[in-house]
């Protein structure tokens, strides 16, 4: 690869087909997976507008069906970590089968914007399949080829495409003679500069009618399939759906290549889908950027620090004072008395308060050190991890299976699957009942309340919002107000009359003379 992992740091997503996202959200082991990737792509969400994702540290997007129905499908939803939000950009289009999305190219080291677009097509010969589905997303592709050469599709095609090409071969020997060859670019070129092998492996080695369209996209805009490619899938191309067909896909573009770290294909799980298994795909990253976007904290790593200083000691006082640096105090001096106050502005002043608090911070990290703290998810932010109806019943039974699960990663047995997938089943019931039942409960307890304990009541109401204060610029709320008692200007030079003195002071005389004692009691009268 063109990257040096150890010069940069890793950006993870993942992709997976969730067979809807209400439920999960619960489980402790989805979240845990979600926790572990920077951004998140989801199809088959089945929510419609008036949903809404609520995951701490994440913001997600929701491309929905257009039609809210008692039987929800379809769906697509991407989200990300808080901290990505500025280098993140969705993209609106008609197409009711990809969400696309881009990243700022500069975390990639690239010149261009990465395009991702997550892929959900409906199974064919369902009543929400279509055959112009690839159709549509490659007018879109084609599309943003236009702006950017770096697009990477990802999701779930419902297309078998057995172990077949997804490039056409370019025989250079037929071209030889009237120089076309100088002039065709070969793809498989990317793919062995690299040393990612030409043919790619898959256990699925059937085909379907989608299988050929996404072959003859894939030709047709030279791209490559990742499955069966690359990373730890690289001569596999493990099963993506009910351990016997692979239909979850990455394509990329061949100038894109060289970014991708790893690509796996994760265990499936009854907590994570009903039979997807997850696509996990890591980015080479710039690790300046998160730098650059989190002072101090690198967000792209899971070791998150920064440097604090020790508490202060009353003892060391001379030590710190002794430690002042005089040369930056006799510089700061100077600026002071050399500043012309008829220009000073508040940028001036900031950069002298902070000219200042630099001396201060400078001597007390060397009067009393500094040591290194792990960046860490505050309580108040994200609350409790386990949920107030995750009991100890819900702990034993995640225990068991967990326990089951590294049995069997450990000793790779018939009896082994099959106990692991028992404790799995028996564990996720288990979570559905106990969730069911605590919402049941709630909801009898708010009923009773409303009218018995108003303030109970709300209080049950308001107790998951979140009092944050707004992330705004301390300079914008100066300016915004210093404009809002500005005197207007008239901007029109509208020409108003001018006012007769001797009619005001009539106005005047006539509005504030004394009430009569007729008006008064004209007044209790009525």
């Amino acid at each position: 690869m063109c990257y040096d992992p150890q010069a940069g740091s890793d950006l993870n997503i993942l992709c997976l087909n969730c067979c809807g996202i209400k439920s999960r959200v619960n489980y402790p082991e989805f979240k845990d997976i979600i926790d572990n990737h920077e951004i998140v792509c989801l199809v088959e969400t089945k929510t419609d507008d008036i949903d809404v994702i609520n995951l701490p540290g994440y913001e997600f997007k929701m491309k929905n069906r257009k039609k809210v129905t008692k039987t929800r499908s379809g769906g697509i939803t991407v989200g990300y970590k808080e901290h990505l939000k500025t280098m993140i950009e969705i993209i609106d289009t008609e197409c009711k089968y990809v969400m696309w999305f881009q990243v700022n190219g500069k975390a990639f080291n690239l010149d261009k914007p990465v395009v991702f677009g997550v892929v959900y097509i409906p199974p064919e010969y369902t009543r929400y399949s279509s055959d112009e589905a690839v159709n549509e997303i490659e007018q879109e592709f084609l599309r943003f080829s236009n702006i950017s050469n770096y697009i990477c599709l990802l999701g779930d095609f419902n297309a078998r495409t057995g172990c077949d090409d997804d490039f056409v071969i370019i025989n250079e020997d037929e071209h030889g003679d009237n120089n076309l060859s100088d002039f065709i670019e070969n793809p498989i070129n990317a793919l062995e500069a690299l040393s990612i092998p030409t043919k790619r492996e898959s256990m699925d080695k059937g085909k379907n009618r989608y299988g050929n369209m996404l072959l003859n996209f894939c030709k047709g805009n030279g791209v490559f399939i990742l499955n069966g490619r690359l990373g730890r899938d690289q001569n596999i191309g493990r099963f993506t759906c009910r351990n016997a067909s692979v239909v979850d896909y990455c394509i990329s573009t061949p100038e894109l290549l060289k970014t991708f770290k790893d690509f796996e294909v994760l265990d499936s799980s009854k907590l994570l889908s009903d039979v997807h298994n997850p696509l996990s795909i890591t980015f080479f990253c710039d690790k300046n950027l998160a730098i650059a976007h989190a002072e101090n904290v690198d967000y792209f790593s899971k070791k998150n620090t920064f440097t604090k200083i020790k508490r202060w000691n009353s003892e060391k006082i001379k030590d710190f004072q002794n430690n002042i640096d005089v040369e930056k105090i006799a510089e700061l001096e100077y600026k002071l008395t050399n500043t012309d106050l008829t220009v000073v502005n508040k940028n001036i002043i900031n950069s002298l308060i902070d000219d200042l608090c630099n001396i201060f911070v400078k001597s007390g990290k060397t009067t009393f050190g500094t040591y290194t703290v792990k960046q860490t998810k505050k309580r108040g932010d994200f609350g409790n991890k386990n949920k107030p109806w995750f009991d100890e019943e819900c702990k034993f039974a995640r225990q068991n299976y967990r326990k089951l699960k590294r049995r069997f990663k450990s000793k790779n047995h018939s009896k082994n699957h099959s106990d692991m997938l028992n404790a799995e089943k028996a564990y996720k019931n288990i979570l559905d009942s106990k969730f069911r039942n605590f919402r049941k409960d709630l909801s009898d307890k708010i009923q009773n309340l409303r009218g018995k304990n108003p303030k109970e009541y709300w209080k049950i109401l308001n107790q998951n919002k979140r009092k944050k204060q707004p992330d705004i610029d301390i300079g914008k709320l100066h300016d915004f107000f210093k404009n809002l008692n500005a005197a207007p200007e008239d901007e029109k030079n509208v020409q108003l009359p001018e006012i007769n003195p001797m009619q005001c002071e009539q106005m005047n005389e006539h509005i504030n003379s004394p009430f009569s004692k007729d008006e008064i009691l004209q007044i209790i009268e009525m």
